[in-house]
């Protein structure tokens, strides 16, 4: 099942993404930097991070990702719809495909500014191979989609959720934005997340009621996610995504 992060559930912190099940997830909001490890056959989309992504042992997925560096490693059969404030780096990488960023969802304009990006920068095309010429790794390391040729990948919140983000907006182009539906029923927004280091894992709900387990705030936490589905919301005073 898919996961989605909503705008104010990470505001600025980490994000790590660890063996991802088929669903992929969703991150509509901007971070400081974000991991993906060891996920197959899913998609996921990265809002506006001020850092780096860094994609690992990753094969047969699809990335939207805009963030200041981007980079991958034992990465095999991927697509990549990438914006990048420096130059990409491959290394250890087989038959990746670089397409231009293409993804809306609301607010990701103004996610875009707090994150530091600068679209009259976009180094995307300037990708760096670690290991160039090197045929321990199967050619080609990596390709470019051709111009225009890029899906559009459409998050509309409102529907996802029922509260009214507004219209799904490009990062990246903010003037192509698109008419948002109507909620579905009037609700609250997805409670924002408080600063702490996050952990869920795979495992089945065991039924418990016990309270989900406090964690210190640490100075730059990282949320993590696995494959599993997980709440949108979180308790006030406990950890934002704990299961």
């Amino acid at each position: 099942e898919k996961v989605i992060r909503y705008p104010g559930q990470i505001k600025g912190n980490g994000v790590s993404i660890e063996e991802g099940g088929e669903g992929g997830g969703d991150v509509c909001d901007y971070s400081a930097q974000v991991t993906v490890d060891r996920c197959k056959r899913t998609r996921f989309v990265i809002g506006p991070c001020e850092g780096s992504v860094f994609i690992r042992n990753c094969t047969e997925g699809g990335f939207a990702i805009a963030c200041k560096q981007f980079r991958s490693r034992d990465c095999i059969d991927n697509d990549v719809y990438l914006y990048a404030k420096t130059d990409p780096v491959v290394e250890s990488t087989s038959d990746m495909r670089f397409g231009s960023y293409n993804t809306f969802y609301a607010r990701s304009d103004e996610q875009f500014k707090a994150a530091r990006l600068d679209r009259e920068i976009d180094r995307s095309k300037f990708i760096f191979d670690f290991n160039k010429g090197d045929s321990t790794y199967a050619e080609p390391h990596f390709t470019f989609m051709p111009d225009g040729s890029e899906e559009e990948w459409v998050i509309d919140l409102c529907e996802e959720s029922g509260f009214d983000w507004g219209a799904p907006v490009h990062a990246v182009l903010p003037s192509r934005a698109l008419p948002a539906a109507a909620p579905t029923s009037p609700k609250a927004a997805p409670m924002q997340q408080q600063a702490g280091q996050h952990h869920v894992d795979g495992d089945e709900d065991d039924g418990s009621d016990s309270d989900p387990e406090v964690v210190e705030v640490p100075r730059k936490p990282m949320t993590a996610f696995g494959g599993s589905s997980m709440p949108s919301a979180a308790p006030t005073t406990r950890s934002a995504f704990a299961s």
